[in-house]
C-alpha cells in the first residue's frame, strides 16, 4: 500500500550532482568491462556496510532474509522521510556529493529526474543476466535508461482497475462497465435515480491518477530523444480524449469533484457518497482501512476500456530501488537491490502483512498463496488475482519526464482547477501543454517537434 504523503510530494527544482567518490573494493558502475562471477562474488563476501533510505516499514525482515545469504554484508536502514522530505535530502546530497545512501527508494515517475541530476548509478554490470524476467515486462522499461542502462530494480507497482460497489450496483440495476460509453451512461443513470450517489469521483487534485487513465488511453507525454531532448505530448489524442470524458461527466454533474486524501473524501467511501473507486493495486488495502463500515459490499474488475473488446490498462504509483552513482559499494548495494525485490524469500514479505505492497517481481506474482488471497472486505474476491491479470495489460512504452514534479504542479493548476470548476478541460489541457514546453525550454531542454 502506498502512503497518502507519496502521492502529494511537491520537490524542489533540478540540482547538479556532485563528483562521484570512487573506491578499489567496488567497482563503479561506468566501468568499461562488467566484473566477473568471482569479482562480484569477492565483493559479497567482503566484510562491507551499505546505507538504505526506504519509506517501506517493517523491511528489517527483508533485510534479514539478505543476510542470510549475504552475511558479510552491513544494511543500515534509514527512514529520512515520507515524499518529499525523502527526495529533498536526495538532491541535497547530489549538489553536494555528502551524505548521500548508497541504495535510496525511488518512484517510477521520478527515475528520469533523479538521472539526469546525475544520482543514480547504472546496475546494468552488476544484476543478474535474467534479470529482465524476473520483474513485469513493463518495469522494465521504466527503469531502463536512454542508453539502455539499468538504473534501479523495480519495487512495488499500481496497475490501474475499479473498485465497485456490489450492493449499489444491484439496488440501481446497474452492470459492471465494460467500456467507458457504459461507464458515462452508469454514472447519468445512477445520480439521475438519487442526486446524492455518484457512480465514482473525479479528484481536481490527483494528477496521478489522471495520468494512469491517459496512460490506459494511449497517451504518452514525453518520449525521450536524448537525456536533454525530449518530444511532449500531454495533449496528444489520448490525453484529449480523457480530459474531455471526466470534463463533461463533472459539468453534467454524473460525477464529483471532490478532493481526494480528506476527511470528507474518506467518508465519501463509508457513506455510500461513491459506488467506484478507480484506483491500482495498492487501492483495496487502502480502502479497506478507511471504508471498515463496508466491509464485504466491496468487488474489484478491469477499468471500462475505450473499445468493446480491448484489455489494457495503465499505472498509478510504484517505487524501485535505486543504487546512488556516489556509492562506493555499487556492487553490494546492486545485489542488495536485486535481491530484497525479486528472491522469492523477501518478496513474499514485501507482499504480506503488514507492508502488503503488490509486487514487480514475477515470482512473487506467480506466487499460490498471493493469488488466492480473499480478503473479507472483498467478500472473498482474489483480489490480487484480479490485479495480476490486470498487471500484463499495462503498456509499457510509457515514460516520464526529467521534470515530473512540475508537470504534476502545472496539471494541478491547469487541469485540476478547470475540473474543479467546470471549465474548459481541453482549454486547460493546451495551457499545461504550452506552460510545460516553454519551462523545459527554459530549463535548458531541447524540445522535439
Amino acid at each position: 500500500m502506498h502512503n497518502i504523503s507519496r502521492f502529494k510530494k511537491v520537490v524542489g527544482a533540478s540540482l547538479t550532482a556532485g563528483l562521484v567518490l570512487l573506491s578499489l573494493g567496488q567497482m563503479p558502475a561506468n566501468a568499461a568491462t562488467a566484473p566477473t562471477a568471482a569479482q562480484i562474488a569477492k565483493a559479497m563476501n567482503t566484510p562491507t556496510t551499505i546505507k538504505f533510505w526506504t519509506w517501506v516499514g517493517g523491511i528489517d525482515a527483508e533485510v534479514k532474509a539478505f543476510n542470510a545469504k549475504y552475511p558479510k554484508i552491513k544494511v543500515v536502514v534509514q527512514n529520512v522521510g515520507q515524499g518529499g522530505a525523502h527526495y529533498q535530502k536526495l538532491r541535497a546530497g547530489a549538489a553536494s556529493g555528502k551524505g548521500l545512501p548508497d541504495v535510496a527508494q525511488v518512484e517510477f515517475q521520478y527515475i528520469p529526474t533523479f538521472n539526469q541530476i546525475g544520482l543514480l548509478a547504472d546496475i546494468k554490470p552488476y544484476v543478474s543476466k535474467d534479470f529482465n524476467k524476473k520483474f513485469a515486462d513493463w518495469t522494465i522499461s521504466q527503469v531502463t535508461g536512454p542508453k539502455g542502462e539499468i538504473l534501479a530494480v523495480p519495487q512495488d507497482t499500481g496497475p490501474m482497475g475499479m473498485l465497485y460497489r456490489k450492493d449499489i450496483f444491484t439496488k440501481y440495476g446497474i452492470s459492471v462497465p465494460k467500456t467507458w460509453d457504459e461507464f458515462a451512461a452508469a454514472a447519468k443513470k445512477l445520480n439521475a435515480a438519487d442526486p446524492n450517489v455518484y457512480l465514482t469521483n473525479f479528484a481536481p487534485n490527483e494528477a496521478g491518477a489522471f495520468n494512469g487513465l491517459a496512460w490506459q488511453a494511449g497517451t504518452r507525454p514525453f518520449i525521450p530523444k536524448s537525456a536533454s531532448n525530449y518530444k511532449i505530448n500531454l495533449n496528444d489524442a489520448g490525453a484529449a480524449k480523457v480530459a474531455k470524458y471526466w470534463g463533461d461527466l463533472v459539468t453534467s454533474g454524473a460525477v464529483s469533484a471532490d478532493p481526494a486524501w480528506n476527511n470528507d473524501w474518506y467518508a465519501g467511501f463509508n457513506n455510500g457518497k461513491y459506488a467506484t473507486w478507480l484506483t491500482a493495486a495498492w487501492g483495496p488495502l487502502f480502502l479497506a482501512g478507511q471504508a471498515k463500515d463496508t466491509s464485504g459490499k466491496w468487488a474489484a474488475a478491469p477499468l471500462p476500456q475505450w473499445k468493446a473488446g480491448q484489455n489494457v490498462s495503465g499505472n498509478w504509483g510504484g517505487s524501485t530501488s535505486a543504487v546512488m552513482k556516489a556509492s562506493k559499494n555499487q556492487i553490494a548495494a546492486a545485489v542488495f537491490a536485486e535481491f530484497i525485490n525479486s528472491d522469492p524469500s523477501s518478496t513474499s514479505i514485501l507482499s504480506s502483512a503488514p507492508q502488503f505492497l503488490f509486487p514487480a517481481a514475477t515470482a512473487a506474482l506467480s506466487s499460490e498463496k498471493f493469488i488466492a488471497d480473499k480478503p473479507a472486505f472483498f467478500d472473498g474476491q482474489q483480489v490480487n488475482k484480479v490485479f495480476t491479470s490486470i498487471n500484463e495489460t499495462v503498456a509499457k512504452d510509457f515514460s516520464w519526464s526529467p521534470f515530473q514534479d512540475q508537470v504534476y504542479q502545472e496539471w494541478q493548476n491547469t487541469v485540476g482547477k478547470a475540473i474543479a470548476t467546470k471549465g474548459d478541460v481541453t482549454a486547460a489541457l493546451t495551457a499545461l501543454q504550452d506552460n510545460v514546453v516553454k519551462y523545459a525550454i527554459a530549463q535548458g531542454f531541447t524540445v522535439s517537434k
